[in-house]
């Protein structure tokens, strides 16, 4: 079944495919949001990320890469949090979506941090009465064909870690409800996010094991100390 078999509405591929060095898609246009939703069930559980956003719709298949990247910037995140015992909700490449807004997209890695105990466990969420996620994190090692910024503010995502180009972009969510870049990141403001960085590189030429090791005693070491003497929030 090729993938225009897929859908019953009459979609329009656009004439230059999203095709690149690191990963392959295809936009489609005209697509309705009952489309969108059948094409999720059929993807299932494929390693084929969705994006749509008001009729556009693309279809992408990330390689090893992206994978690698993604991978590894998890495990980091996830490991600072299990040394600092932050409560946490990894929720990986989750579907966020609101037909009401016409927005759906897949993180990369997406997490509950103060939101954690608000999750209902083994139950969808639903962004019109659920909080969105704290975090989400996205590797580009290319362009998007959908800009993703303007649907995870539309989402209410607080805060996404954008990597591209080699570089670690934070974009936490404005006042006026627009992710603005930011050069401290709101889920973990006393972090040094330019050795974070670090071990994020260093991945690329030592078995991700290592990384992991040198990073925990980098968390416990320097980061712990400035975690426990943060200013505590207000109740």
């Amino acid at each position: 079944m090729t993938t225009a078999e897929l859908f019953e509405a009459k979609i329009t591929l656009r004439s230059e495919p999203a095709i690149d060095r690191c990963q392959t898609g295809f936009v489609f246009d005209n697509v309705a949001w009952a489309d969108y939703e059948a094409m999720l069930r059929i993807v299932g559980d494929r390693p084929i990320r969705l994006t749509y956003d008001r009729g556009v719709l693309t279809i992408m298949s990330p390689l090893r890469k992206h994978d690698g990247l993604k991978s590894i910037l998890g495990w980091l995140i996830e490991t600072l949090a299990v040394e600092l015992d932050i409560p946490c909700e990894a929720l990986g490449s989750t579907t966020w979506k609101r037909e009401d807004l016409l927005k759906g997209i897949e993180a990369d890695e997406c997490y509950y941090f103060e939101n954690a105990s608000k999750l209902v466990p083994n139950q969808e969420i639903d962004l019109t009465v659920a909080p969105p996620p704290d975090l989400a994190v996205e590797v580009d090692v290319t362009s998007e064909s959908i800009e993703p910024l303007p649907i995870y503010a539309s989402l209410g995502v607080r805060e996404l870690w954008r990597y591209q180009q080699g570089v670690l972009e934070i974009w936490v969510l404005g006042s006026e409800g627009s992710l603005e870049k930011s050069t401290v990141s709101r889920n973990f403001p006393f972090l040094d996010m330019n050795k974070f960085v670090e071990f994020l590189h260093l991945s690329k030429t030592t078995i991700h094991s290592r990384v992991i090791k040198t990073f925990q005693e980098w968390v416990r070491s320097d980061v712990y100390p400035l975690y426990k003497e943060r200013p505590m929030k207000q109740s």
